[in-house]
């Protein structure tokens, strides 16, 4: 949220009630579908950033990007409270103690910067996440008229390094074609 807020929500009321789901989180539960991608650094060194504040690894932060730009925000956050309350019963007696070993890693985006506004795609990553949302993404792949790999490449730079950085790499694209 805005890190600058000054107040709390003024919502006071129930929130499935206000914006029901039909999102089942059963259909997310398991990641048995694949795909391969190859990022970008500078879109690694913002996955990275995201995944520290969050305590998460990297396939998480991408599964949860990508669960929004299919899905929105709102049924993000429906997901997140449903799990949220399903792991608070399982694990009622015991304390929820996370930790990391160590910090990630992070990028040299220096050699990435060398190759254009967003970098080179020159680090594979296999992405494994819940075959829903992968077919909700190669359709949405295919109705733009692109690879999924590339669909997916164009999402994170819009979520990760802005829809701004994005225009300009969509007009210096055209500008090349």
């Amino acid at each position: 949220m805005w890190p600058f807020a000054k107040r709390g929500s003024r919502f006071d009321g129930d929130a499935d009630e206000h914006f029901p789901s039909d999102i089942k989180p059963r259909d997310f539960k398991d990641n048995k579908a694949t795909i391969k991608l190859w990022l970008p650094g500078k879109i690694l060194a913002g996955v990275d950033i995201i995944g520290q504040r969050h305590h998460a690894g990297r396939p998480d932060v991408l599964r949860a990007i990508l669960f929004e730009h299919v899905y929105g925000r709102a049924e993000l956050v429906h997901l997140e409270i449903r799990e949220r309350r399903r792991q608070s019963k399982l694990t009622a007696r015991l304390p929820d103690v996370r930790f990391m070993l160590r910090e990630p890693d992070t990028y040299d985006t220096a050699r990435a910067a060398t190759a254009g506004l967003i970098g080179k795609a020159e680090h594979d990553f296999k992405l494994e996440l819940p075959t829903r949302l992968r077919n909700e993404l190669v359709q949405l792949a295919e109705a733009a008229d692109q690879a999924v790999s590339e669909y997916i490449r164009g999402v994170l730079v819009r979520q990760i390094l802005g829809e701004a950085l994005y225009q300009r790499w969509m007009q210096a694209l055209e500008a090349v074609e």
